[in-house]
């Protein structure tokens, strides 16, 4: 029974890591889109004063 608990627990500790990484990631991949969105957008406001 104590064995079946620890295992649980491990389990959960386990869990519990895997989803705080991968709400990580989520906020790195969003931050990394905002920040691609910005580069774009500079790009083009940047061609657009080249080419007028």
């Amino acid at each position: 029974l104590v064995s079946v608990v620890q295992i649980l627990i491990k389990s959960s500790l386990h869990l519990n890591t895997i989803i705080i990484t991968f709400y990580k990631l989520k906020y790195l991949y969003v931050a990394l889109v905002q920040l691609s969105l910005s580069l774009v957008r500079m790009l083009l406001f940047t061609v657009a004063c080249i080419l007028h």
